[in-house]
């Protein structure tokens, strides 16, 4: 019987099931992703290096100062300045009729009058306005 325990023992140690070593599968590293071209490492790494390379621009823009552009120099004058050609219209037939130049003193006279005339009416008063208005 004592030999049947061993035996015993030895079959259901046997039966157990055996832990098996597994091999450490070491991680990979993010740049090793990229070498083995795992497209969602690559896409991300694109990313990245498009993101820093747009900040790096705009901070080189906004440092940098803008060209201002070069102020015209004045030219130095001409010794000769232009002059308009006179253009001579003909005189008219009624510049020196008579009743043309009447008219011509009449308005003269019409306006000068208008200036003298003093439109102001010192006594007329208007009248008080009763302001008070309800409505029934």
């Amino acid at each position: 019987m004592n030999k049947d325990k061993n035996q015993n023992f030895y079959q259901e140690f046997e039966q157990q099931p055996v832990a098996v070593k597994s091999k450490k599968v070491p991680k990979k590293t993010f740049l090793e992703k990229v070498k083995e071209k795992d497209p969602k490492s690559v896409a991300i790494l694109a990313l990245i290096v498009t993101t820093v390379i747009l900040v790096l621009l705009s901070l080189l823009l906004l440092i940098l100062p803008k060209p201002t552009p070069p102020a015209p120099t004045p030219s130095p004058p001409s010794p000769l300045s232009p002059s308009p050609t006179p253009y001579i219209l003909k005189p008219s037939k009624y510049a020196t009729d008579s009743a043309v130049l009447q008219v011509e003193k009449d308005l003269e006279r019409i306006q000068d009058d208008l200036q003298k005339v003093d439109l102001k009416e010192e006594g007329l008063i208007p009248p008080a306005i009763d302001t008070k208005i309800t409505i029934e």
